[in-house]
């Protein structure tokens, strides 16, 4: 399967969804408006004011349900894109830097991880969960989503984050935490800037609503571009090999980067469609084994996300809700003549060079049934299925893998040999359960239960046990037990020994202090890892605790 004709499809599959939304625009009437009393309105303006106050900051992000940020289980934060603006924020890698507990971490390619509460730092090994307008970004070849990380502040309405495990209600790679974010989608605006850290960067947004049909329309889009970073790394990973000799450092790395996205977004009613176009290239940085690359200006990696959502809510009766869901991601990655060795690296004239390409398709479908027929009980019952495939996948080397041998200038080792299994398939099905519980109008607790079955691995369960207490508007307690699950990226699985999922359990305890103007987080946690994966000599291995080791 050709790239362009994975495009092509899930473009006509997304068109005719979206027209289908547009056509009720031009059949629509006006709605008579119904005007309140004089009195009835003053004391709805006043109870409006009083409940934007206490749900400043509202998040359904972990538990499905709107409630005050503060108020959700575990340790969630919003940011909000202006405010970020205001602080010089360019990026959203760069604003969740202000998180504590969240620490920014760059590869040796230019990579951006998250690290999370100390866990992280795995090559090519994503374990934070991430989200654009909640629909999922993460690939199953590194389990990551660098382009969303890229994408600059102007497009962002807001942020939300989870610090802890997410997998009861997100599944695979909420596995020390889950990024959420959200972007603008009313108003209109044109930006453009030109940074100190040679960044140019510009885009727009522009919406229409009408809010007689209930019809809305909006398209954000930007790009971005730098080149020449002017950092200079000092000795490389080659003389510490004893060729020194043959390296480009001490010497510049290559940084060029550049961003695109364009993310359209529909509702008439009780119906959503987004289609999310992002992109992004960079430099191969301080190089692909830490060799310093020649001194050069050029974009040799570039991700790319084609991103088709539809969702549909409809009321099953007066207490039960449904909302349906079906979504389309296609991944590709591409690597261009990138340096892997310099020349004279055991002998070979050119140096060792890599070209790749890698394509992976992902279709998803869910169902969430809520209920809220009980007194102080929320029910939500959810069913997903992600079927993954690796629609093409191969690489071009002057060099021999198995024996890491120059090869002749006229021979070049081709194929999918040593870089990925193409044709691998994942199927996974999930159920979960959750009871929002609210014991009187201060204490709430909340229950879940979520099980996953992997088409390539053993199946999990993941439970949760969380509960809040409001001792006062000003004080808050929390605590939570919750365990997550990370079955291996398919790039961790082609080079391992017999990989095991990996699964980490939780208990934290927070305390919250919000006062007019101040507001303090104390968090205790402990988190027990299991079969984590880590890489040794070219390897991923899963680590026994140390109770069973011998």
């Amino acid at each position: 399967m050709k790239v362009e004709s994975a495009y092509t499809k899930i473009l006509i599959v997304s068109l005719t969804l979206f027209l289908t939304i547009l056509k009720p625009l031009f059949y629509a009437q006006a709605a008579e408006e119904v005007k309140l009393p004089t009195s009835a309105q003053g004391q709805d303006l006043q109870e409006e004011e009083r409940l934007i106050k206490i749900l400043d900051k509202e998040t359904e992000i972990a538990t499905k349900t709107r409630l005050n940020s503060d108020y959700v289980p575990g340790l969630v934060t919003v940011l909000y894109g202006e405010e970020l603006k205001a602080q010089g924020m360019l990026i959203v890698w760069e604003a969740l830097s202000t998180v504590p507990g969240i620490e920014l971490s760059i590869d040796q390619t230019g990579g951006k991880e998250l690290i999370i509460r100390g866990i992280g730092r795995t090559p090519l090994s994503g374990k934070v969960k991430v989200l654009l307008n909640g629909v999922s970004m993460n690939s199953a070849m590194v389990g990551r989503a660098d382009p969303v990380m890229n994408m600059p502040i102007e497009q962002v309405d807001r942020i939300e984050i989870i610090r802890g495990p997410g997998s009861v209600l997100y599944g695979e790679y909420a596995f020390s935490g889950l990024v959420n974010v959200i972007t603008k989608k009313e108003g209109q605006m044109l930006f453009t800037e030109v940074t100190s850290r040679n960044v140019i960067e510009g885009g727009g947004l522009f919406s229409y609503k009408n809010a007689n049909s209930g019809f809305n329309i909006s398209l954000n889009a930007a790009g971005s571009g730098s080149a020449d970073a002017h950092v200079t790394a000092a000795k490389d990973r080659l003389y510490g090999m004893g060729m020194g000799d043959i390296s480009y450092a001490p010497g510049p790395t290559n940084e060029d980067n550049n961003f695109g996205s364009v993310l359209l977004n529909m509702s008439w009613k009780d119906l959503t469609a987004k289609l999310q176009l992002l992109s992004d290239g960079r430099g191969d940085h301080f190089g692909l084994s830490s060799f310093l690359p020649p001194p050069e200006h050029r974009i040799v990696m570039r991700n790319k996300y084609l991103t088709s959502f539809v969702n549909y809510t409809f009321k099953i009766e007066s207490t039960l809700n449904a909302d349906v869901s079906f979504g389309i991601m296609d991944y590709t990655q591409d690597i261009n003549n990138a340096q892997s060795a310099p020349p004279g690296f055991l002998g070979s004239v050119d140096g060792y060079k890599i070209t790749s390409h890698y394509e992976e398709l992902q279709i998803k479908g869910g169902v969430d049934l809520k209920y809220t027929g009980v007194d102080s009980h929320t029910f939500i019952l959810s069913t997903s299925v992600v079927n993954t495939n690796i629609v093409d996948a191969w690489w071009d080397l002057n060099w021999d893998p198995d024996t890491a041998r120059p090869l002749p200038n006229t021979q070049r080792f081709t194929g999918d040999k040593n870089f990925i299994d193409k044709g691998r398939n994942r199927f996974l099905n999930s159920y979960s359960a959750q009871d929002e519980i609210r014991i009187n109008k201060d204490v709430n607790v909340t229950l879940n239960l979520r099980y996953d079955n992997y088409s390539d691995f053993r199946s999990s369960i993941m439970p949760r046990l969380a509960s809040v207490y409001r001792l006062t508007d000003n004080h808050i307690l929390k605590a939570q037990y919750a365990r997550a699950f990370r079955p291996p990226s398919f790039y961790e699985m082609k080079r391992s020994y017999e990989l095991k999922p990996e699964t980490i359990d939780t208990y934290e305890v927070s305390y919250i202090y919000k006062g007019d103007k101040t507001k303090g987080i104390l968090t205790l946690f402990y988190s027990n890892l299991d079969d984590m994966i880590i890489f040794v000599v070219n390897k991923y291995k899963n680590i026994e605790p140390l109770a069973k080791r011998k």
